[in-house]
């Protein structure tokens, strides 16, 4: 309640009413009556612009509307508006206040994805109740489930593949498109980082083949290459097994080079978790030092 604006309003009626009773009375004419009101109200806009000096909200020249066109009457309807009618407020939801709380990892939506990603990196049990990632996907509330899916975004593992899949098929349509915004958003990195790495495969030394095929395997089993990316990919791979063959590196590791090769051009068209515990061999036994 402002009762700035409703003493304004009743000194307005008053003077409306003491215009209309001079005019009745014949101490002066209507014409002159209508020129003394105008310059009331411009008088006290100006007052309200000079004092206030700030936006005014939508009920402010509501109010202006019913004083100006209702004379006397309306004056009164300008009063009874300012002492009835709260201003309208800017407030947040509670629901997108508890979704902030998810993005900046606080507060209770957070907490199953916080205990649930404790148990998936240490192998502990903070809560014996506590729900898996794919139990909060399939049975958790809505900000669970958007915290849930916020959490796989920043800590990708190539196991949360089929969880996001799983959030695809969602009832909730947010979960949907957050879920599809998630693995769009995923996807192009992989494929610029991708792009990074290839770029390195011409001129790699011996001594970088073994990181660089561990960065590019990661892609490969990750499952966030489209089918372009992921022949690419393996024929990166091929590339830098045939470069170690021609190189000279007989043994161990020149079978499994050929190995890896015939692999990741099977995986053109076929799983690559096929790859997977080759991939790792490779990438836990360094190649020697070579110079070139």
């Amino acid at each position: 309640m402002s009762w700035f604006r409703i003493g304004l309003y009743l000194a307005v009626a008053l003077a409306d009413g003491g215009l209309i009773w001079a005019v009745w009375s014949g101490y002066f004419p209507l014409g002159w009556a209508i020129l003394m009101r105008t310059g009331i109200l411009v008088a006290i806009a100006a007052l309200v612009l000079l004092t206030r000096r700030r936006r005014l909200p939508a009920q402010h020249y509501l109010e202006w509307l019913i004083l100006i066109l209702g004379g006397p009457i309306g004056a009164l309807a300008s009063a009874l508006i300012a002492g009835r009618l709260k201003p309208a407020q800017n407030r947040t939801s509670p629901e997108l206040l508890d979704w902030y709380e998810t993005l900046s990892g606080r507060g209770k939506a957070f907490e199953p994805t916080a205990r649930a990603e404790h148990n998936f990196e240490f192998g502990t049990v903070l809560n014996p109740d506590a729900p898996t990632l794919r139990d909060i996907i399939t049975k958790g509330s809505l900000a669970a489930k958007r915290s849930a899916i916020a959490y796989l975004t920043s800590a990708y593992h190539r196991d949360y593949h089929a969880i996001l899949r799983q959030a695809l098929a969602d009832p909730e349509p947010t979960i949907r498109v957050q879920a599809a915004a998630v693995l769009t958003g995923l996807g192009q990195e992989a494929r610029d980082d991708l792009e990074l790495l290839l770029a390195k495969v011409p001129d790699a030394r011996m001594e970088d083949i073994t990181a660089l095929s561990a960065a590019i395997t990661r892609h490969i089993t990750n499952h966030l290459l489209d089918a372009e990316g992921m022949r690419q990919a393996v024929l990166a791979m091929a590339n830098l097994a045939d470069r170690v063959i021609l190189r000279g590196n007989e043994g161990q590791h020149a079978d499994m080079l050929v190995q890896l090769a015939w692999g990741c051009h099977a995986a053109k068209s076929r799983d690559t978790m096929i790859l997977r515990a080759m991939l790792d061999k490779l990438v836990a036994t360094p190649l020697p030092q070579v110079s070139r």
